[in-house]
């Protein structure tokens, strides 16, 4: 069994999405996690970075057990062209998860550390407790910078990279509404009757053998 490598990055600075960085996300097993939308042109880095770090850790299993077969869960991160607040945006998206703990092969609980929260009103100090509220939900057109632990996985379910955001800088706040802010918001196709609707392409699985 393989030790995977542990790679640290942070992103370029970032439309967020679905952030849940101050509350954890509860609907399922709680977890901190952020979607985060590079723009294309700020994205070869971070993307070749990650793309390269899958390969090597894919050589790292077959050198280890070159007769098994792995399957690859889908990656956390990938060119795709996606809506967000009325908006259709190509972008590299990154989807980055933590559980907030757990109960390990013992029997015994653990807990993971909060995402630490970064402001430009604090700058290199953490938001203090009694200002994290204000994050909480986080609204189309916010910008941010996300600190990544990167480690690659393998078990009865398959093979893949998990993204764990460790810490969030926040660039540019926009705070969230619960009403729609322009007519794609609410249905209407805004599209003259003379314009080709856009078909956003579908990324392609990474879920394969090797």
């Amino acid at each position: 069994m393989i030790k995977p490598e542990v790679l640290s990055l942070t992103t370029p600075p970032s439309r967020l999405m679905y952030s849940w960085m101050v509350n954890a996300d509860t609907k399922y097993e709680p977890k901190w996690k952020v979607t985060l939308l590079v723009p294309q042109d700020q994205s070869e880095d971070i993307a070749s970075q990650l793309t390269e770090y899958w390969e090597r850790f894919k050589a790292e299993l077959k050198k280890d057990s070159p007769d098994k077969k792995f399957k690859a869960n889908e990656l956390p991160f990938g060119y795709e062209t996606i809506q967000d607040g009325g908006e259709e945006i190509a972008a590299f998206v990154i989807k980055a998860s933590m559980k907030v703990g757990g109960i390990n092969k013992k029997g015994e609980p653990w807990k993971n550390n909060p995402p630490v929260l970064f402001d430009e009103e604090h700058g290199s100090q953490p938001v203090p407790e009694s200002a994290r509220a204000k994050y909480d939900k986080i609204g189309p057109g916010s910008i941010g910078q996300v600190s990544l632990r990167c480690q690659g996985y393998s078990g009865e379910y398959g093979v893949g990279v998990k993204l764990q955001p460790q810490a969030l800088m926040i660039r540019k706040f926009v705070e969230y509404s619960s009403q729609p802010q322009d007519a794609a918001g609410y249905g209407f196709d805004t599209q003259s009757a003379n314009e080709t609707p856009k078909v956003s392409k579908t990324p392609a699985s990474s879920d394969y053998d090797f």
